[in-house]
């Protein structure tokens, strides 16, 4: 475990425009002192299962449970819809992804009772979307790594329940950390558009930032400027998982796809529902 003037050292070295590696060390940081504070408030820790680590996934979230008792654990899957990339995981990972999740589900109600090696953030309704997703689609892995990847999932622009709920900050198509003039002469910023973080072609409104905007354009945006924009985007997003965006149950049920019909992805999200909810 490095110590506070160690992290110091460590986090000079990293590159201004590395905001990730600045944040993980940011991070760190704040744990550390959650061990040294009396009475500090729990942290969550987003914990990102990929193929780098999902065969892992138990024991380093034991591990870090075991360093930082603080900390709050929230696994969720590797996100690729939103970029348009191929699902990440193999269909043997996929097979071990559902002994996380299922093991996610059980330690909402047992750390209620009793002290455990490591807890999870308290969003069991997102856990069992995810699991619903493995009852819908049996015997085929390749299905549920691209659902589980965002596939189909939470196309926020499709239903106004979603879209007026929310305000993300989204980059833009501006890449340069230098305000450079538009067309119309005016300085264009690389950030701070209301749209989304992870894919600008689809909702992200580049006209406008959220520092020069007014109320009315912002309501405005997330009312009916979002769908606007996706009607006109030429590779809309193909949907998202996020557990940040799948924030509660009115999200879990807008986002899960409404055909006409056996829906199978939510007839068993609610069957579950009913399983540990009791509703």
């Amino acid at each position: 475990m490095l110590s506070l003037s160690e992290l110091k050292t460590e986090y000079k070295k990293i590159l201004p425009t590395a905001g990730q590696k600045q944040k993980a060390l940011e991070a760190v940081s704040a744990l550390n002192l959650s061990r040294q504070v009396t009475n500090f408030p729990p942290i969550i820790l987003n914990f990102v299962l990929h193929p780098g680590n999902i065969e892992r996934a138990k024991e380093m979230m034991r591990l870090l449970g075991e360093l930082y008792p603080n900390a709050r654990l929230n696994p969720y899957p590797a996100q690729s819809a939103f970029s348009g990339e191929f699902p990440v995981l193999t269909s043997g990972q996929v097979s071990t992804l559902e002994q996380v999740i299922d093991d996610v589900i059980e330690r909402h109600f047992r750390q209620l009772e009793v002290s455990i090696d490591f807890r999870v953030v308290p969003r069991l309704h997102y856990h069992l979307l995810l699991k619903a997703v493995f009852l819908a689609y049996p015997n085929d892995p390749r299905r549920i790594s691209e659902v589980l990847a965002g596939y189909g999932l939470w196309r926020c622009y499709e239903d106004s329940l979603l879209t007026s709920r929310y305000l993300q900050i989204g980059a833009g198509e501006v890449q340069s950390l230098r305000p450079i003039l538009s067309r119309d002469g005016k300085r264009s910023s690389p950030g701070g558009h209301p749209g989304c973080f992870w894919n600008s072609g689809t909702i992200t409104n580049t006209k406008i930032t959220v520092w020069n905007s007014t109320p009315q354009q912002v309501r405005k945006h997330i009312i009916i400027g979002m769908q606007n924009l996706a009607e006109k985007s030429k590779r809309p997003c193909p949907g998202c998982g996020f557990p940040r965006l799948v924030f509660d149950e009115p999200s879990v049920i807008a986002g899960i796809p409404h055909t006409p019909g056996y829906s199978p992805l939510l007839t068993n999200y609610l069957t579950l529902r009913r399983k540990y909810g009791g509703y």
